[in-house]
């Protein structure tokens, strides 16, 4: 029984580490400010916080931030950039602004999300993570 459970206590760190060496490369110039079991919390070069999440097998699971403009998230595994994702929305005549969210959905596949106005109403944007294009504008309720 004691074996067991430090065969559990040594995979459990061993994920935490793997994740939080991800996180890192995700943020370059990153620094973690505080860790949980499956999220990890980096501090931006620029001084704002992006919280990314690991699923139980220490793959991503999501990540989002406060500060669009100045939030920096790389992803790999063929995804989008933040800024790419921002700078393909501006070029589409959107406006986002704040908050961002970047996560899977069964039928949608990867996908950021986005806050913005457009005549003084509230909106959100999707924009497809593998291509960078807008994919629904709707008004937010």
């Amino acid at each position: 029984m004691k074996t067991l459970f430090t065969v559990l206590i040594i995979s459990i760190v061993m994920k935490s580490y793997a994740a939080n060496h991800q996180a890192l490369k995700f943020i370059p110039g990153g620094e973690i400010v505080q860790e949980k079991l499956r999220e990890v919390k980096v501090k931006t070069p620029q001084g704002t916080i992006v919280e990314i999440e690991f699923n139980g097998d220490g793959s991503f699971e999501e990540a989002s931030g406060d500060n669009l403009e100045k939030d920096i998230f790389m992803p790999d595994s063929g995804l989008v950039t933040l800024k790419d994702a921002v700078e393909s929305l501006k070029k589409e005549g959107k406006s986002p602004v704040g908050d961002w969210e970047l996560d899977h959905s069964f039928l949608g596949g990867w996908g950021y999300k986005f806050e913005g106005y457009e005549n003084g109403q509230k909106f959100d944007y999707y924009v497809d993570a593998k291509t960078g294009k807008l994919v629904k504008s709707k008004l937010d309720d």
